[in-house]
């Protein structure tokens, strides 16, 4: 629909004249009350002293009708220079209210046309009473067609009902925000729409002014940037099972180790209703956790005997390494971290920095945990897998001291649940122990 064209000059005269019209103050009553007052009783001071002055001059009738002729055609110049001289000022202060109220007004008007953004105002009854140019180029209507109209009508059935509650909520005084769907000439767009209720003197909701930003392409931009990320994250945790794999084909006694580990440390995280961006971080910091033995000496990793201490020395020092080689990624989670930190321990006693437990965040112990769990569960060179009670045992002895005492109990309650996905439950269990720890009996 075409836009009708807008005579600015002819505005502008309706504008003055209406400026004019709205721009008696509260007090004018009492102004023009106040000029009359004077003007009363000047007229009765004249009549008392002219009078008494007569009195005490003359008694002659004849000179007392001409005398008294003459004070009354003094009387109505006199009163008629005061009258005029008072409703000029009067006037005058009215005139230059209505001129200055009137350049506001135009002032506004220019002000509103200014804006890029579609600009409403309205009535008691929201319905549009005013708005500017931005508005009517984005609705495709002139001022005179949109006048008059509810907003409500300008949007999809489906936005209805909560643009008309904003629209109530601010008629009652409270402002709002909301994001809605209008109908424009180039089809249905997407609008974030501000509206705050505009009070008179006496605190009663009179207007409601809103205005509406077109935020269809940044939502489209936003969908497509976060479609872009979530690719980016699924290429990053490809790489990152890539990159375990290539570990653990190396070492045939820990195949599965880092998988079973980010899978029991995003168990964990699931029981403690952690932000999908810490189980995110979890899951991929299991599954590289080890990522630094493999620049250990296979012989030391597949061993059949106990290891020298300098062997040991070699073997903890890829903590270290792993840190070193995931740190020059750029990735979005704290992988780097949680890798460098998964054998520290709270007391200090774990390597390669000793930490304590007020530098270690819930992350690192988590993980701590999950790999303890299936590191004493699995078959190594040395020594045959453990039952999954005695790992749950070193948990529970050392909680508290070792272990964060949180994540032991939620071990505790996850292997007491005969979770197939997960070891067997513990058997004897002592039941004072999971008491302590917070577990359930499963």
């Amino acid at each position: 629909m075409a836009i009708e064209p807008v005579n600015r000059a002819d505005s502008e005269k309706k504008g003055q004249s209406g400026a004019r019209a709205a721009t008696v103050p509260d007090n004018a009553y009492l102004r023009l009350g106040f000029v009359l007052a004077i003007y009363a009783v000047f007229g009765i001071l004249w009549v008392h002293f002219t009078d008494s002055a007569l009195a005490a001059l003359t008694d002659d009738p004849a000179t007392l009708t001409y005398v008294q002729r003459f004070k009354g055609e003094a009387f109505i110049v006199l009163s008629a220079v005061l009258l005029y001289i008072s409703l000029k000022a009067v006037i005058d202060r009215f005139q230059n209210l209505g001129d200055a109220s009137t350049e506001m007004s135009l002032r506004h008007d220019q002000l509103m046309d200014a804006l890029p953004d579609p600009v409403f105002s309205l009535d008691a009854n929201g319905r549009i009473e005013a708005t500017n140019i931005a508005a009517e180029r984005t609705l495709g209507k002139s001022r005179s067609e949109l006048k008059g109209l509810s907003p409500v009508e300008m949007v999809p059935e489906d936005t209805k009902p909560a643009v008309a509650r904003s629209i109530s909520r601010a008629l009652a005084g409270m402002d709002q925000k909301i994001e809605c769907k209008v109908y424009t000439p180039g089809g249905i767009r997407t609008f974030q729409v501000h509206a705050k209720p505009s009070r008179d003197m006496n605190r009663n909701v009179e207007h409601v002014l809103a205005i509406a930003r077109d935020v269809t392409d940044q939502i489209r931009s936003e969908l497509e940037n976060r479609s872009r990320f979530h690719g980016f994250q699924k290429a990053m945790a490809q790489t990152v099972a890539s990159i375990s794999a290539i570990h653990e084909f190396r070492d045939a006694y820990t195949h599965g180790h880092q998988n079973r580990v980010a899978e029991i440390a995003c168990r964990i995280s699931d029981e403690l209703g952690l932000p999908r961006f810490d189980r995110d971080s979890l899951e991929l910091a299991g599954h590289v956790h080890d990522i630094g033995k493999m620049v250990v000496p296979i012989e030391f990793l597949t061993k059949p005997t106990p290891l020298t201490e300098s062997e040991m020395g070699v073997i903890r020092s890829h903590a270290q390494i792993g840190y070193d080689v995931l740190s020059r990624i750029d990735f979005p989670w704290p992988i780097s971290r949680l890798t460098y930190e998964h054998h520290e321990r709270l007391d200090g006693s774990g390597y390669p920095n000793g930490l304590v437990a007020s530098d270690l965040n819930l992350g690192s112990r988590i993980l701590a945990v999950a790999d303890v769990i299936d590191a004493m569960t699995s078959h190594r060179p040395y020594r045959l897998a453990a039952d999954i009670s005695v790992a749950l045992e070193e948990l529970v002895r050392n909680g508290g001291r070792l272990y964060d005492r949180e994540v032991v109990a939620v071990c505790l309650d996850l292997y007491g649940k005969n979770d197939s996905s997960l070891a067997r439950p513990a058997p004897g269990i002592p039941e004072t122990n999971r008491e302590k720890y917070g577990a359930t009996s499963g």
